[in-house]
């Protein structure tokens, strides 16, 4: 089993997206797909732990296409760029093509789209590798491909946590300290966790580094 990262300069046609999904994407210059939290081919959905670079100084809960792609939470922003969960949805006339790819494999990081390249990377045996290879190449020039072999001890990027800082950090999400606007202050955050405010935010800042660093290796 490898681990295997391709790039391919996309067909244009393939870019031009429906109605809502369009207009979004025009107002995005490219999208890190940092962790894949949840894929389901069979319905179209997927959510992600996505580094999303803007075209323009927007919100990014102002960039979307109703019905297809909901900001869960923004975890940080830094200027144009903004580090956040989302899920989407692909459109149903596109649905036909994204279950094509619905192949033996483990959906992997980096992942990169921008206009002028696609980054994935996806996890299998040869055959399956090959199969998705062929696959890609309908849609675009394939410029770049490389292996790596797969570790047994590889992880996840919340693995790269300590069980308190995820623990933190679930936690947080949950009780809306990561949307935008807060729905929770970190003293009442920290309240209910029981604990002090400083300790609080220091497993936060220590765990949100790590993840920095751990999605961000080799960009």
């Amino acid at each position: 089993m490898r681990r295997m990262t391709v790039e391919l300069v996309p067909d244009p046609r393939w870019l031009e997206l429906p109605g809502q999904a369009s207009t979004a994407w025009d107002a995005i210059e490219s999208v890190a797909i940092l962790d894949i939290l949840r894929l389901d081919f069979g319905r179209g959905t997927k959510v992600v732990l996505a580094e999303v670079v803007l075209r323009e100084d927007r919100p990014l809960e102002q960039v979307h296409a109703a019905g297809l792609v909901e900001v869960i939470a923004i975890l940080r922003r830094d200027g144009l760029r903004y580090t956040a969960i989302a899920k989407t949805q692909t459109p149903p006339e596109l649905l036909h093509i994204m279950k094509r790819f619905d192949l033996d494999l483990i959906w992997d990081v980096p992942v990169l789209r921008s206009r002028e390249r696609i980054i994935t990377t996806v996890v299998g045996e040869e055959a399956e590798l090959k199969r998705y290879l062929d696959l890609v190449g309908e849609f675009g020039k394939v410029t770049g491909v490389t292996f790596q072999a797969v570790s047994q001890h590889q992880r996840g990027v919340l693995g790269s946590l300590s069980r308190r800082q995820r623990e933190m950090l679930l936690a947080a999400h949950r009780e809306g300290y990561y949307a935008y606007p807060r729905r929770v202050r970190t003293e009442d955050l920290a309240r209910k966790m029981g604990i002090r405010k400083s300790t609080l935010i220091e497993h936060l800042r220590r765990a949100e580094n790590k993840l920095i660093q751990e999605v961000l290796t080799g960009y």
